[in-house]
């Protein structure tokens, strides 16, 4: 089965309307993305924010009239008729689409990231997918603490893995020999996410929870704390992150802005020993053990 998809250049003032009448003309989903590379960091959830250069994507069935549609978007005024780009989208097995693109990843000696093992001597691959929750180790924050991870060989520590998406930073954890993990986040899906990889990497069951947050301070406890969250929650949890380990435990902060790093510093600094941090393009990871 195909699809049609229709491209639409909007502005910022312009896309509430134009999302509007693209269901109205019959649009069975309609997707934003950025069409100008504004990337829009730790947005205020509650009222979030739109690119100022939008592209909207509508997806319609393949039989739609073009032409109805297109007469909808012109009458409302919000949109031209050189912004509209109709695309044929042929159907594909959505659910591993992504894989398409993704190429296995490495890191340290012999650790690797990928949807399927790896075909190299002593491979220790990490079988991944990431559902619609964040964690696939091709993002900055998430390599900054798989290299952070692997270079520290967490073998028989406890774990905390604290807003864990897909699970990636924990099971590396779990593979690279923690003898547990608990994984913690707000999001049922990531949670859910978290929980098929760690099947998909055969985990024993008594070597992991799932905990959503918020959650009663007991279960914090770990020798070893990995956090890739954001820089503002970052700075509320520094006490309660902190007081989960013991004297000279370590923790792994990352999804930290190089224009953040003082404020998240201010927050840590006072209850680390011996502070690291390290980088890639904009994004720092800070690493420490506690005082």
């Amino acid at each position: 089965m195909a699809w049609l998809e229709l491209r639409v250049q909007a502005d910022g003032s312009s896309h509430a309307q134009l999302e509007e009448a693209l269901f109205a003309a019959g649009a069975l989903s309609v997707t934003t993305l950025d069409a100008a590379d504004s990337p829009i960091f730790e947005p205020d959830p509650t009222n979030p924010p739109v690119w100022p250069h939008p592209r909207l994507v509508g997806l319609f069935d393949a039989d739609t009239d073009k032409r109805a549609v297109e007469v909808i978007l012109l009458e409302v005024g919000c949109a031209k008729p050189h912004q509209l780009d109709w695309e044929i989208l042929e159907d594909r097995v959505w659910e591993t689409e992504w894989e398409r693109d993704y190429k296995p990843m490495h890191f340290g000696k012999n650790f690797w990231v990928y949807s399927q093992p790896v075909d190299e001597p002593a491979a220790l691959t990490l079988l991944l997918d990431p559902g619609l929750a964040f964690g696939t180790g091709t993002h900055p924050t998430t390599a900054l603490c798989l290299e952070w991870l692997v270079a520290r060989q967490p073998a028989g520590l406890k774990v905390l893995d604290f807003g864990c998406g897909s699970g990636v930073l924990g099971i590396g954890a779990l593979l690279l020999g923690a003898s547990h993990c608990t994984f913690v986040d707000i999001d049922d899906q990531a949670l859910q996410a978290s929980r098929n990889n760690l099947q998909k990497n055969s985990i024993d069951s008594g070597r992991f929870q799932l905990v959503k947050a918020p959650l009663d301070n007991s279960l914090l406890k770990a020798e070893l704390v990995l956090a890739n969250i954001l820089s503002e929650p970052l700075i509320q949890l520094a006490p309660e992150l902190c007081a989960s380990l013991p004297r000279g435990g370590s923790i792994c902060l990352s999804g930290i802005l190089e224009h953040q790093v003082d404020a998240v510093l201010q927050a840590y600094q006072p209850l680390l020993d011996s502070v690291e941090i390290t980088g890639r393009d904009e994004w720092r990871c800070i690493s420490g053990e506690k005082a």
